[in-house]
């Protein structure tokens, strides 16, 4: 029950662009590619969502690179999808182009810290 509260909460904090209510579930075990009822997995919500610091963050709790998301893709299919999506809005496209970095290329999450 507690990993499904600490779960929820980390989604609204990726839905809200905030990394504070994921320090002390992360720091405390909670598990970073562990799966919602949608089996949507933290890192998918944050790609999809944009979120560049929380997909560092995942990654800097050991978010696996190696998941499938909920549609069978590979994190980097996602992120390159995302990207080709953001076209015309130039914050959008940076922000999305890091993200797709930051799943192609491990430690690359170091950088953010």
């Amino acid at each position: 029950l507690q990993a499904a509260v600490h779960h929820r909460a980390m989604e609204k904090a990726i839905a809200k662009g905030d990394l504070a209510p994921m320090y002390y579930p992360l720091l405390y075990g909670a598990d970073p590619n562990r799966r919602n009822d949608q089996k949507e997995l933290l890192l998918e919500l944050a790609i999809r969502e944009k979120q560049t610091l929380n997909v560092a963050y995942l990654f800097c709790f050991k978010a696996s690179r190696e998941e499938l998301t909920s549609t069978g893709e590979t994190l980097s299919q996602l992120a390159r999808r995302v990207r080709n999506e953001c076209t015309g809005d130039e914050d959008l496209e940076m922000r999305s182009q890091a993200i797709l970095e930051l799943v192609e290329q491990p430690g690359t999450e170091r950088l953010i810290r």
